[in-house]
């Protein structure tokens, strides 16, 4: 039996509104109930019927029984039972005590099987998911929906990985947001000649992190962006009226000379050259 399991617990997160989060396979959760035989009997449906949806059962305790394809599967403790969308089937109930988790939801591109149902043992940190949204249904706050929301796609993720012998690999990781504050500070301060000490200050870590996590994301040093930042500004401003000293000086440069040599190092040509084939 779930330590946590009580039907005034199991009330409320039945009534629990869930919100629509972001997630890698667009999962969207329509309902999760926790019932037992002697408690919310009535909501069990036994006739025949279908969903456009998927539906989990989760055997927390005792045993049930669902017909499905004219034959009947037994459900014990520790099993699991994936209903994908559009299967017949129907609850068969008896005086079998037991405790079952239905977890409704739609994905448009989730990798389940659509076309069979799939029976397998689930996994203890499955149970434990459980458990702690019986315990946060407690607290009926703020927070409540999100964090069940993050504990059902922590369940997903289980019960996909389960049918699936290999997944693909995450397609996008999010930017560091210290990444985000390095770009916006160099394109704000393209104008002037920051260093890469400069950029590592401003995100309040050291130059030697801050490299590694920029590298990682960007596939370039902050030296490399700071310097292509600056050419892609210069480039811009040989396309104006401004003359090459008005530029040296829009770009920090000290003398027109140096930026000469900052041009012709990263571009091959003098500015001058460039402006009059840009113009």
């Amino acid at each position: 039996m779930l330590k946590e399991y009580t039907h005034r617990r199991a009330d409320a997160l039945n009534e629990l509104n869930i919100p629509v989060v972001e997630n890698p396979y667009r999962v969207k959760f329509l309902w999760f109930e926790l019932l037992s035989n002697d408690h919310g009997a009535d909501k069990i449906y036994n006739g025949d019927h279908l969903h456009s949806f998927f539906e989990l059962y989760l055997m927390l305790s005792g045993e049930a029984r669902c017909g499905i394809d004219g034959r009947e599967i037994s459900l014990c403790t520790g099993d699991a039972f994936l209903l994908p969308p559009n299967t017949v089937h129907r609850y068969i109930t008896d005086d079998n005590p037991f405790v079952r988790a239905a977890l409704a939801f739609s994905s448009d591109d989730l990798p389940l099987p659509e076309n069979e149902h799939r029976k397998f043992s689930f996994s203890k940190e499955i149970c434990d998911n459980v458990e702690f949204i019986l315990k946060q249904s407690d607290r009926d706050d703020v927070f409540t929906p999100a964090v069940v929301s993050g504990r059902l796609s922590e369940i997903i993720a289980e019960v996909v990985r389960a049918v699936n012998d290999k997944l693909p690999p995450a397609s996008h990781v999010s930017e560091d947001p210290r990444v985000t504050v390095a770009k916006e500070y160099i394109y704000n301060n393209r104008g002037r000649l920051i260093t890469g000490d400069d950029v590592a200050k401003e995100c309040s870590i050291s130059r030697k992190q801050l490299d590694r996590i920029f590298k990682a994301q960007t596939e370039k040093t902050v030296h490399d962006y700071l310097t292509a930042t600056r050419v892609d500004y210069a480039k811009q401003l040989l396309q104006s009226d401004k003359s090459v000293k008005e530029i040296s000086y829009t770009l920090g440069f000290d003398s027109e000379s140096g930026f000469v040599s900052f041009f012709k190092r990263h571009c091959g040509i003098p500015p001058g050259l460039y402006k009059k084939e840009n113009r």
